[in-house]
């Protein structure tokens, strides 16, 4: 009876231990940072012409991190950007988008399988160490871009924090 308490008593420390361990482990976070209210992180996202013309030949993107946490392990950063319809037609279908982060050789990879967005996960990591930025894209050729419709999405390892009546 003894040992049987004992092994019943080992099995319950062994559940609560890990029961506190999952507690404790951190989450994946999913956040995005944007224009306007549709997003996590609201206002974070503007963008500014940098060449007059209709459209504008070039823009910079400014993107505020600081609701990011310093030094946050960063899974995945994707640039989701919209563009109008676009037919091969229209000789616009042959220009290579161009986004940057400022200063840097190569403008961003799309990230398929539906190729609507822009990997910027190395870039994002960089910039989490030290998230006050400044915080910067460059877009050097985009035909038919609607900047309002461009969002930075994160998933990183953290606490959410806004989360919804469950």
């Amino acid at each position: 009876m003894v040992r049987h308490l004992n092994s019943a008593f080992a099995v319950a420390a062994a559940v609560t231990a890990l029961l506190l361990t999952e507690s404790a482990r951190a989450e994946v976070v999913i956040e995005q940072w944007g224009p306007d209210d549709r997003c996590s992180h609201p206002r974070t996202l503007k963008v500014s012409a940098l060449e007059e013309g209709n459209p504008p030949k070039s823009w910079r993107i400014d993107i505020d991190l600081s609701a990011l946490p310093r030094g946050v392990k960063v899974y995945r950063a994707s640039l989701l950007a919209q563009r109008e319809p676009l037919d091969g037609r229209d000789e616009r279908v042959l220009v290579n988008v161009d986004i940057r982060p400022t200063g840097a050789a190569r403008p961003l990879r799309l990230e398929g399988p539906w190729f609507a967005s822009f990997d910027m996960t190395e870039t994002v990591r960089k910039w989490a160490k030290d998230p006050r930025g400044p915080h910067q894209l460059l877009v050097k050729a985009f035909p038919g871009w609607r900047p309002g419709q461009t969002y930075l999405e994160i998933a990183y390892e953290g606490k959410a924090g806004k989360v919804p009546p469950q």
